[in-house]
């Protein structure tokens, strides 16, 4: 039906010229406005726009276009702030569709100002229509567009979609179909990221300097602020701002932003939060295009913060402004020929190519002295704070292209937008490594369910799934997100998981080798052939084998001889050297001799180095981290950085996978099997389905079910058994009851119409016994189902991530021994190889002890189709198919019980606010 109302939604983009338009819906109080706006187009738009000569538009055509119902027609505009304009927007821009006879259709137009042409707005115009038209279950747009208008043209091409276009008599018909494929997916997000970058980069490479809330008052943020640019020779201009102030920090203080007689790129704000809109809205006079709000009492200290914060991010954006913070510690750019310190931290890191975005303010000036402690150069650090505009997914997009970072490093408590994060995230992972350390993933966070995917999956199973699926390296402290970082920086990927050690101690060793062996490494006995070689200047009871044991007496040549060995050795993928200084020899000619094989043996191999015993600012730490050879305290420490980079090896030289669109699916009878289920269900609270519903549902979708029906008594139970042939089976039918084998519900192996009766009658009264006869619906009637191994297949809906799958080991199995792996939607191939890769029952898919092997494929083509399913239907909450039946090889696999959960869904909300970027 119309909806006459307007839908509450507005979008800031930013333009191809770092400009900012507000995109909002038509409204009827936009009359003056689209009048005026028409007045100011050329003839040359005008004729592009109406394909002919128009002068002006009637008093009809305005109140056509500014009165919509928003169902059948919908219309967006490009507002500026202008106070000369009727409520204090200029219109510049709109773009609208309109149903056709043909309801699947829409024909869609758009007209630009003439001075905003060529910046970009027809595109987002476009984009942010789609999922209006979406959302109006609208799948192909139409548009009438005359050949000369090659902007146009080219604004449909560029978008990557299915396009067909047919040029007649001047004119060309352009159709687009709304689905999705990769190229237009790949577009829209370069599209997007493309601005975010731009953004970002004016904040962390100004060339001048404001700060506002400047003080003279040593020890104050002001203070520390103004001193640390000066102190850090920052390459361009500092200009303090504060009334009170003539020079802070023997440099000019300005009164107000708008009195710097020059431009500024930047404006780091520290003052009262009551004060900062209007410092912004000063910013914006000023044409500064970045801020750095440190100030605090925004939305961490509750509602009313919250909306200050939503004040000063309005502010910022319209006027084309991009911000960090709010109560944040501020942001360092080590990069040669910028040197900016903008923050109140003590400590300045020593430079290098480590990016690192903290969301926690207070731990930033906790990571900026370990990352000196530890020696790790960093190349740009941002405390992100509220993270109300600039967030972590626009730096690691940043942080991907950018030449000066080779590796990034988040401390994440929270995710704003975890499907965006997870894009950006398997994009960059596949040139650069991203190690995150996650606070708050502990179980208590773990939500109720009643199926049992949600009650498996816990915040931290999906977190640490998002991670993998991405790519990303997991740190459990600090410390251990450096040591990544320190190896995945420095190190060339390993060819392998054979690892090497050279020690002189046998217990360091030991605790190496077995700590490789917990985290997925190997260390193979070396060939006879090494050992002799080894044994040649090897002390005569020092061990050959690997770990290599050199014995405390080992001599500094010892180890050059044994290092070089192993590292030209086509036996070893990467070498781990441990030294405990004895009172013989010192750490440092070790260190030498370690820099001199490394030289020798010319191998592109993972290195690392733990010396104990020894103060971390000795000459031999030195050596070696300016080599380029990571050093740390303890033999753990290094193996379990080179397990690291090599589990990054393995996502990364892996196929990125592709997504899976199956022909053939009945995607109109899902609609309404979970149209009508969820609109039965009160107060838009998840039902389940009838029992016989979810069947339907699954063979919609080509998912293989054992053949079951439904019946609603006795006699209707044993006529099915006799149509389906004996023996049959009896389940329980209910959408209360979860575990059938609880209270009885399940008869195997009946053999006849009366004991089909039987079977039925004493689930009555077994039922009616204990109070929860009124739960049974009737019984499902199933064929005794083929031997085959039981399989759990399922989806829950995560709050925060979405969809998640999982798979493993079903039956009565399922919560005894919890052998399941997850993944989030949508799945590629090679993400559903990895779940069931990973199950500790995997080696009964090859066949064990006289089984034959089991049909693995099909399994994987099922969750496949559970993930079409579930990515076309969003109104389903939760799935449990279990068990699943998994046959021989070649015989397929089959659901054997099933339940589907749905609940109503706004399609405003799934299809438009869903777009929204973060």
């Amino acid at each position: 039906m119309p909806n006459p109302t307007p839908p509450v939604w507005r979008k800031d983009v930013v333009l191809t010229d770092g400009t900012s338009l507000r995109l909002r819906p038509m409204a009827p109080t936009d009359d003056h406005r689209l009048r005026r706006f028409v007045e100011r187009l050329s003839p040359a738009t005008l004729y592009n726009r109406f394909m002919g000569i128009v002068r002006q538009l009637t008093d009809e055509n305005i109140h056509r276009f500014t009165h919509l119902d928003f169902s059948n027609e919908m219309a967006l505009v490009g507002v500026l702030d202008d106070p000369e304009e009727p409520g204090g927007e200029k219109l510049v821009a709109v773009g609208r569709y309109m149903r056709q006879p043909d309801p699947t259709r829409a024909e869609v137009a758009f007209t630009v100002e003439d001075a905003f042409q060529g910046r970009g707005i027809g595109t987002h115009l476009l984009q942010e229509l789609m999922p209006f038209a979406r959302m109006a279950e609208i799948e192909v747009i139409e548009a009438e567009v005359l050949a000369s208008n090659h902007a146009m043209i080219e604004l449909f091409r560029s978008m990557g979609f299915s396009m067909t276009a047919d040029t007649q008599a001047g004119t060309v018909h352009i159709e687009l179909r709304l689905v999705e494929t990769e190229l237009s997916q790949e577009r829209r997000w370069a599209r997007e990221q493309a601005a975010r970058f731009a953004g970002v980069e004016r904040i962390l490479r100004p060339r001048s300097v404001a700060v506002v809330g400047a003080s003279a008052r040593p020890n104050t943020i002001g203070n520390v602020l103004v001193r640390n640019l000066v102190q850090q020779e920052f390459a361009g201009p500092v200009y303090p701002v504060n009334p009170r102030y003539e020079v802070v920090c023997s440099v000019p203080c300005y009164p107000s932003l708008t009195e710097i007689p020059r431009p500024v790129d930047l404006a780091v704000i520290a003052v009262p939060a009551q004060g900062v809109p209007e410092v912004i809205r000063a910013c914006v006079r000023k044409h500064v295009r970045a801020a750095v709000v440190v100030s605090a009492g925004f939305s961490e200290t509750g509602a009313a913060g919250k909306a200050l914060q939503d004040e000063v991010l309005e502010a910022a954006q319209r006027g084309g402004l991009r911000m960090v913070g709010p109560n944040c510690l501020g942001l360092l750019n080590t990069e040669a020929g910028v040197s900016l310190n903008a923050t109140f931290a003590p400590t300045y890191p020593p430079a290098g190519r480590v990016a690192f975005s903290s969301q926690s303010g207070a731990l930033g000036i906790a990571i900026l002295n370990l990352a000196q402690e530890l020696r790790l150069g960093l190349s740009q650090f941002v405390s992100v704070g509220n993270g109300a505009d600039i967030s972590g997914n626009d730096l690691l997009y940043f942080w991907g292209q950018d030449a000066q970072t080779d590796v990034i490093l988040l401390y994440m408590e929270s995710f704003g937008n975890p499907k965006k994060f997870s894009r950006i995230a398997r994009k960059v992972s596949r040139s650069k490594p991203i190690v995150v350390l996650k606070s708050g993933t502990s179980s208590a966070g773990a939500r109720a369910a009643q199926s049992h995917t949600g009650a498996l999956a816990s915040s931290n199973v999906v977190t640490r799934t998002l991670m993998e699926q991405a790519g990303i390296v997991q740190t459990d402290s600090m410390e251990r997100l450096f040591h990544a970082a320190k190896v995945l920086g420095t190190q060339p990927l390993p060819r392998g998981r054979r690892l090497a050690i050279v020690t002189n101690a046998g217990g360091p060793g030991i605790l190496s080798a077995d700590c490789a062996e917990a985290e997925g490494l190997e260390v193979p006995p070396l060939s006879e052939a090494l050992q002799a070689s080894l044994r040649t200047f090897m002390l005569p009871a020092a061990s050959a084998r690997n770990p290599v044991d050199l014995l405390a007496q080992a001599a500094p040549e010892h180890y050059e001889r044994a290092l070089e060995a192993v590292l030209a050795s086509d036996e070893v993928d990467q070498v781990a050297v441990l030294f405990i200084p004895p009172m013989v020899t010192l750490a440092v000619d070790v260190a030498r001799a370690v820099l001199r094989a490394r030289a020798a043996a010319r191998a592109e191999k993972p290195l690392v180095a733990c010396i104990m015993g020894e103060q971390r600012q000795g000459e031999d730490i030195d050596l070696l981290e300016a080599a380029r050879i990571p050093t740390f305290r303890f033999p753990e420490d290094a193996v379990l950085a080179l397990a690291q980079l090599t589990r990054y090896r393995d996502w990364r030289e892996a196929p990125p996978g592709e997504r899976s669109h199956f022909d053939g699916c009945d995607r109109a009878a899902a609609l309404e099997i979970v149209r009508q289920a969820a609109g039965a269900a009160g107060d838009g609270k998840p039902a389940w389905l009838a029992a016989q519903e979810c069947y339907r549902l699954l063979a919609c979708y080509g998912i293989r079910t054992v053949d079951t029906r439904f019946a609603a008594n006795a006699a209707e139970a044993a006529d099915l058994g006799e149509q389906i042939g004996f023996p049959v089976v009896t389940k329980l039918a209910s959408r209360t009851i979860v575990h059938k084998s609880d209270v009885g519900g399940v008869a195997l192996n009946l053999g006849s119409a009366r004991e089909v009766e039987s079977a039925f009658e004493e689930l009555e009264e077994r039922l009616e016994r204990i109070g929860r006869r009124g739960e049974m619906d009737g019984v499902l009637v199933q064929a005794m189902a083929s031997h085959g191994m039981e399989m759990v297949l399922g989806m829950s809906h995560d709050p925060q991530f979405g969809p998640v799958l999982m798979a493993g080991l079903g039956g009565i199995y399922l919560e005894l021994f919890q052998d399941v792996q997850f993944a989030l939607h949508p799945v590629t191939d090679r993400d559903v190889e990895r779940m069931l890769d990973r199950l500790r029952a995997r080696r009964l898919f090859e066949g064990y002890r006289g089984e034959r092997p089991r049909d693995v494929p099909a399994l994987q083509e099922m969750l496949l189709r559970l993930s079409q399913l579930v990515e076309e239907h969003p109104q389903v909450r939760e799935i449990d198919l279990n068990p699943v039946l998994l046959m021989p090889a070649g015989e397929g696999c089959c659901v054997v019980d099933a339940r589907v959960s749905v609940a109503p869904v706004d399609p405003f909300q799934e299809y438009v606010i869903a777009h929204v970027d973060d």
